[in-house]
């Protein structure tokens, strides 16, 4: 399967739209490469194909990513790559898988600064991007991601994001089939979880004027995600909080309704049912008194001399002016959204001086010719015509490189004549775009304008010798014949929208009486499409600035080793898996790749590696086999440049034989007038090494037979002798095994024989040893009691000879008193005898 544009042996629109719808139905690969710098993407629309990555050989868009990283770092040279294509064909998608690959975990300076870059992303989208009919996630502004890198470290050090045409008219004007910014739906859907606010802001997307009666829808996930994002970006939660008070402001700007005044046509009233929207959008904008802001709506303030005049607005102007603050204010919090997203990828603390590469992203509009295109499909148009001009230039260069190396002459390519007279027109209609530019803005400054006047200095601007702008469609219209088609333009509002400018009173009474800072600091800057990061420059109208702007990032482009990402719608209806070719071919025509195809016709058309060369036309001549695949292929074409056709229509390079168209249609009509000889030569030799082949085959075929009888029978024998050496190991084997299983069960008998003999043991033992411990018991009881006994007699013998001793003692003690009584006694007597025998001695 070819993977390259530039494989094919003949290019051309047909070829093209049937490679890639091979690879996109049958193969399920939505990418494919047109050399080494562009890839082709077909949109899936399915998630499931998206997420699929193929290898390293294959077209991929993070292949080209990882290819300009590796480039960037060892050659030093910036890289950028374009994303290009209709609404609907995946350039977002593919915007986020590059920039994945370049900002990495592992090649960004920090975990921080990969994170913000992928934030960075997803919040642009919240607040850029809408859903239409045939895209949920329509881009509706042009992008330019600008990564850093540095050399020495390999590392991703820091970031910027410039954003140009967001398109703020589709905040007040949209339909049924196209919504408006997801924002302003996905805030519908958080009300009662994240706003608190007394004057009760929380309502449905379906009571607001400029989100009813359109196909988006809000999503609460999608909104938690912004807000996680922006507080990684470093945004704290009071900005948050007055970021969300600004968007209710626009939504409720929608719901003013202003009546005609009975009294006086010329002025006009606000509706009774516009109250609470009017005091929603006091309190938001700051303003505590409400007939301020109403009078911002239905009086204009003029300058005369010194002093202010006020002016009564009719209906339609106080509405008007109403769109025209919410426009302003939402273009004004974009700005102030790439700003915070800027601030925090471009830290100053990483590094990265003068030994740094800048790698860029471009996603921008494809080409756009809806039935009617105004001043914004200028802009867009343009864009697109710059960076066709330069994608042919870098494909036509590749092509002449590619010759080049095959030997071809400078000069000699054949296509350097029509490729200078294609980027000639482009330039005339570059220079003449840019002229008209110039005269818009002229008329913008200079003195009263209209767009019929406009309009007839625009007709006569020329683009180129014999081209100008031409009148079609009316007073008010023109048309320019572009690259990829004829686009007429309405000049109705493009003086207004050249403008670019918000309502100026408003925005003076916004910075002198809004009590948030948040609401001034929208408006301390002179416009809103300033450009984010820097010098302040000189008032400018859209046109030019936008112009002077692009020019400066075409630039950057052309200095810089160029990638593009051509993305491509396979149906309108978005269904998975249909591929219908008109559609394809009429986005090939608007990229310029038939362009190319066209080109390259006019030059080497076909590019063939000899080996193809030789095996396709060996049959148109003679030549040696045994000779290398080189020398056949030059020595073929020295015969068909004698004989079929001139020699400056062939080139025979190092690995290729170039042809030109003439050169092929020359050799594929000797091909075909050759064929039918050619044919029955080739049955007859056919025949002829066939049979031969049988021949050969049946005498084999024999031969064989014999042989695989006897290995046939070599191998029954083999297979016998293995059926009884298999039996006789199986008896074996069975014998063992009865051996063992009876040893086994023997084994199993005697330890339960042990255990059982060991437990009646065990059991008498028990018996035993209860018994002599019972008598022993009984024993210890006997021996206490006898003890006791003992020690009671003991105790009651000497009781006993206690009491004896003491009954003795007693009995002594009463002896000795009645001795002691009875001496006594006798001592009276024998007194009172000596006393009676002295008295009678004496007597006597």
């Amino acid at each position: 399967m070819v993977n390259d544009l530039t494989d094919l042996e003949e290019v051309n629109a047909e070829n093209i739209v049937r490679l890639l719808e091979q690879r996109f139905i049958q193969d399920g690969k939505i990418y494919t490469g047109l050399g080494p710098s562009v890839v082709m993407k077909v949109n899936p629309f399915d998630s499931a194909v998206k997420s699929l990555h193929s290898g390293p050989g294959e077209p991929h868009v993070a292949n080209l990513a990882r290819l300009a990283r590796e480039q960037a770092l060892t050659t030093g040279r910036d890289h950028s790559c374009m994303m290009t294509g209709e609404s609907g064909s995946g350039k977002t998608e593919a915007t986020k898988v590059y920039l994945n690959e370049l900002a990495g975990e592992k090649y960004c300076a920090n975990k921080s600064l990969q994170v913000q870059l992928v934030d960075s992303c997803t919040l642009l989208e919240s607040f850029g991007n809408c859903s239409t009919e045939h895209n949920h996630n329509s881009s509706r502004f042009a992008r330019w991601f600008e990564l850093v890198a540095d050399r020495s470290s390999g590392k991703i050090v820091r970031g910027v994001v410039h954003q140009y045409l967001l398109e703020k008219a589709r905040v007040v004007k949209g339909s049924e089939t196209s919504a408006n910014f997801h924002v302003l739906y996905d805030i519908c859907e958080s009300f009662g979880t994240t706003i608190d606010d007394p004057t009760a802001v929380q309502q449905r997307a379906s009571h607001f004027n400029y989100l009813k009666n359109r196909i988006g829808k809000g999503s609460l996930k999608r909104y938690e995600r912004m807000e996680t994002q922006l507080t990684r970006l470093g945004v704290q939660a009071s900005e948050i909080a007055a970021m969300e008070r600004v968007l209710w402001c626009i939504l409720h700007l929608g719901n003013l309704e202003f009546k005609v005044d009975p009294a006086n046509d010329a002025t006009s009233i606000l509706s009774p049912d516009s109250g609470h929207s009017l005091r929603c959008v006091s309190a938001m904008l700051g303003i505590d008194d409400v007939q301020t802001v109403s009078d911002l709506f239905q009086k204009k303030r003029l300058k005369m001399g010194r002093e202010f005049v006020t002016q009564n607005r009719s209906a339609a102007q106080a509405r008007d002016s109403c769109d025209a603050l919410a426009k302003d204010l939402y273009s004004r919090l974009f700005v102030w959204i790439v700003s915070v997203i800027n601030k925090s990828i471009n830290p100053s603390n990483l590094g990265g001086g003068a030994n740094t590469v800048s790698l860029g992203i471009l996603d921008i509009f494809g080409f756009e010719c809806f039935e009617s295109n105004s001043f914004e499909q200028v802009c867009i148009n343009y864009c697109n015509e710059k960076l066709v001009q330069q994608f042919h230039d870098v494909l036509v260069r590749t092509e002449i490189e590619v010759c080049q190396a095959e030997g071809v002459p400078s000069g000699a390519v054949g296509m350097e004549k029509e490729y200078e007279k294609a980027q000639k027109q482009k330039m005339f209609i570059l220079n003449g775009i840019d002229n008209a530019f110039t005269l818009i803005q002229d008329e913008t400054r200079l003195g009263p304008a209209t767009d019929k006047s406009l309009t007839a200095k625009l007709l006569k601007l020329r683009l180129g010798d014999d081209n100008k702008l031409t009148k079609i469609g009316g007073g008010n219209h023109f048309t320019i014949n572009h690259y990829a088609g004829t686009v007429t333009y309405n000049v109705l509002g493009f003086l207004e929208k050249n403008k670019d400018e918000g309502p100026k009173e408003i925005a003076d009474i916004l910075v002198e009486q809004s009590s948030i800072p948040f609401v001034a600091s929208l408006y301390n800057d002179e416009t809103p499409s300033k450009k984010v990061g820097g010098k302040a420059a000189r008032k400018k109208a859209l046109g030019v600035q936008f112009r002077d702007e692009f020019q400066l990032v075409a630039k950057s482009l052309a200095s810089s080793e160029q990638q593009f990402v051509m993305c491509m719608k396979p149906n309108r209806q978005g269904l998975p898996k249909v591929f219908q070719e008109q559609v394809i071919m009429r986005q090939l025509e608007c990229n310029g790749t038939l362009t190319i195809c066209k080109v390259r016709q006019s030059a080497f058309a076909s590019h063939m590696p000899f080996p193809a060369f030789v095996e396709q036309y060996r049959f148109l001549t003679v030549v040696d086999p045994s000779k290398p695949d080189d020398l056949k292929a030059k020595q073929m074409a020295q015969e068909f440049s004698r004989t079929l056709f001139s020699p400056n229509d062939m080139f025979v390079g190092k690995t290729r034989v170039l042809l030109r168209q003439d050169a092929r249609k020359a050799l594929d009509k000797a091909l075909v007038e050759k064929g039918s000889s050619a044919k029955v030569i080739q049955a007859f030799g056919r025949m002829i090494v066939q049979r031969t082949k049988y021949n050969k085959l049946v005498a084999a075929l024999k031969i064989a037979a014999t042989k695989m009888q006897s290995i046939a029978r070599m191998y029954l024998a083999c297979l016998q002798r293995l059926v009884l050496h298999e039996q006789k190991q199986k008896s074996t084997r069975a014998t063992r095994i009865q051996t063992l299983v009876r040893m086994f069960l023997a084994k199993c008998t005697l330890s339960r024989l042990r255990a059982y003999s060991k437990m009646k043991k065990m059991e008498f033992n028990s018996a035993v040893i209860v018994q002599s411990a019972f008598r022993c018991h009984i024993a210890f009881i006997n021996f206490q009691r006898k003890i006791a006994l003992i020690r009671w007699r003991k105790r009651k013998d000497a009781a006993v000879r206690c009491i004896q001793r003491a009954a003795r003692t007693w009995l002594l003690a009463i002896r000795q008193r009645r001795m002691a009584v009875y001496e006594e006694k006798a001592k009276a007597r024998r007194a009172a005898a000596l006393a009676g025998m002295a008295a009678t001695a004496a007597v006597a």
